[in-house]
């Protein structure tokens, strides 16, 4: 093999293997929520390299922030009151409240 062709293999290796073309784990989930703070040029490249290349590596990425945000709960609209705390909340930071109070001598 000359030269040229081993300099081509490592370049190749270094882009799938390196992954140095794929966007952040942030750029993604930006392309993905479609907010105004992606730059066109970043949006185009994004959908580029995962749409049309089709990285193996950033569609796993893409999957996982999609299945994390199916099951992350909606925000609460606003106005509406806050969602319960989780069970045995109050009573935990009672009882830390109670220690912080027994170690200043109350």
């Amino acid at each position: 093999m000359d030269p040229q062709e081993l300099f081509d293999l490592e370049i190749g290796r270094l882009w799938t293997e390196e992954r140095v073309s794929c966007p952040h784990r942030t750029l993604l989930q930006a392309y993905l929520d479609g907010r105004g703070s992606i730059e066109k040029g970043a949006r185009e490249f994004v959908a580029f390299h995962v749409e049309e290349l089709g990285c193996p590596a950033c569609r796993v990425e893409v999957e996982d922030l999609k299945a994390a945000a199916a099951a992350a709960p909606a925000p609460a609209a606003p106005g509406s009151a806050a969602p319960p705390p989780p069970a045995g909340t109050a009573k935990r930071l009672l009882t830390e409240t109670q220690i912080r109070e027994r170690s200043r001598g109350k």
